[in-house]
């Protein structure tokens, strides 16, 4: 809004810390970083019910999908050998020291 983000707090927190801009221009979005820019092609909103939020973006040619949300249901998603051994343990100590525990994901 007027060249500054709003939003949730740990949204917000998560572009501050990874150091990534997002730009809004009349015709499309991006998001940017000091080395990478990305243009956003499709955003899916958050859904309480598939428990996630996705976007597409194109990368020096590449289409990637981003995607966060439940740990538990973007699990589901991913292919079994790209999860830790230790996926349980981890999120069962966050979650029961009142942690919010967002899963993030690509492909």
């Amino acid at each position: 809004m007027k060249g500054k983000l709003v939003g949730d707090p740990l949204e917000l927190k998560m572009f501050e810390v990874t150091k990534w801009e997002l730009v809004e221009s009349a015709d499309h979005v991006e998001v940017r970083n000091e080395s990478n820019v990305m243009k956003v092609l499709r955003r899916f909103e958050f859904s309480s019910k598939l428990q996630r939020m996705s976007v597409i973006v194109e990368d020096n040619g590449v289409c990637m999908v981003y995607m966060k949300g439940s740990p538990e249901k973007l699990r589901q998603l991913c292919n079994s050998r790209s999860i830790p051994p230790s996926f349980h343990k981890i999120l069962d100590f966050y979650a029961l020291n009142g942690f919010r525990v967002l899963g993030i994901a690509s492909k």
